[in-house]
């Protein structure tokens, strides 16, 4: 997955699974990249933990992860 970790999912990082939402997600970042000719979500090499990954989400969609997220996330723990 570490590959792929610029088209993965929140849900994913956050530890909620996956489903059908992924490919639609990950084929959204593929069609922008291949539009672009650069990747939607790179981080930095040097930080390319999880969580830095979602700050990367966070800043270029300019919205913050749903509340109810974390809260299912945290809540399965």
């Amino acid at each position: 997955m570490s590959k792929f970790k610029h088209r993965t999912i929140p849900e994913v990082f956050l530890g909620l699974g996956f489903n059908e939402i992924y490919d639609v997600w990950s084929f959204g970042c593929l069609l922008s990249e291949l539009y672009t000719g650069q990747l939607l979500f790179f981080g930095d090499e040097r930080t390319n933990s999880e969580e830095s990954q979602l700050d990367v989400m966070q800043t270029v969609l300019r919205r913050s992860i749903p509340y109810y997220m974390y809260e299912r996330a945290f809540d399965s723990e």
